[in-house]
């Protein structure tokens, strides 16, 4: 009978800790969680209002990242989502919201006939937590070439950060 209820305090210990890795580290269904964030980037810069979506495009280029939303993962897990932008590598004058958008909406295309046919994402991972989507929204202008690139960054304990970045672009350029 003692080596019963032993055998049972173990088993709910090993559920407990089972329970709280899961907490820390909470798995989702990458291709879910990508479009989802996909729909909602969408709905952020051109099914809301310009003026709405100019307010949010300025608060990341000065460097904010603002919680767009919570996702709630299982039962009992909600994780903030926030947005970033970085377009330290943009290259040429001019960077707006017009550059961003067309830039945002040919990696918002991609991302999204590539989920529908099922296709390779190209995913890269860092030992952050960090998945590189890999492919990119391009736009030119003036004959420059500029890449916007998607990371998903899941390494941060109670958030996700969608990180969008202008990347060199001399990667992109035709041979």
């Amino acid at each position: 009978m003692a080596d019963e209820k032993t055998t049972a305090a173990a088993a709910e210990q090993e559920t407990q800790a089972s329970t709280q890795q899961t907490a820390q580290q909470p798995r989702a269904n990458f291709p879910e969680l990508l479009n989802m964030c996909n729909g909602l980037l969408h709905n952020l810069f051109y099914k809301l209002p310009k003026p709405k979506s100019k307010e949010l495009f300025t608060e990341v280029k000065k460097g904010g990242s603002p919680v767009l939303g919570n996702i709630t993962v299982g039962d009992k897990i909600t994780l903030k989502l926030k947005l970033t932008l970085d377009y330290t590598e943009f290259v040429g004058p001019g960077f707006n919201f017009d550059i961003f958008r067309t830039a945002l909406k040919g990696l918002l295309e991609r991302i999204n006939t590539t989920l529908r046919l099922k296709a390779d994402l190209g995913l890269r991972t860092n030992q952050q937590g960090g998945v590189l989507v890999g492919f990119a929204g391009t736009v030119t202008k003036d004959e420059q070439l500029n890449a916007l690139m998607m990371v998903v960054d899941m390494g941060q304990k109670d958030e996700i950060i969608l990180r969008l970045s202008f990347v060199n672009p001399a990667q992109f350029q035709q041979q």
